[in-house]
């Protein structure tokens, strides 16, 4: 199944560490999350971990398309408390695989 890497970001001021609201947010966003996740078909691989000492988290997902990983990021509704970076995650060897044969550009 295609995997996913989604990259949030929030400024100083918005750290659920150091802001009391966003706190209190990132633990409902946190918490209900699974849940949702499930019901669009998204499986979490890895995550969500912070990415020290920068203002960004990282999670890893498993979903059939990236459609679904999007719709469970609007109905969690983090990128209303984050900017959010939305990438496919290809396999290298799988990439090279699919680019062989091809005449290089340079």
């Amino acid at each position: 199944m295609p995997q996913y890497v989604v990259i949030g970001s929030h400024e100083p001021s918005q750290c659920p560490g150091a802001n009391r609201v966003m706190g209190e947010v990132f633990k409902k966003l946190l918490e209900a999350a699974p849940r949702i996740a499930e019901q669009h078909g998204v499986r979490v691989v890895m995550g969500p971990v912070h990415l020290d000492p920068s203002h960004k988290f990282l999670v890893v997902l498993e979903a059939p398309t990236q459609d679904a990983v999007q719709d469970a990021l609007l109905a969690n509704r983090i990128g209303q408390v984050q900017a959010v970076e939305l990438y496919r995650a290809t396999p290298v060897p799988d990439l090279l695989a699919k680019t062989q044969g091809q005449e290089p550009l340079y």
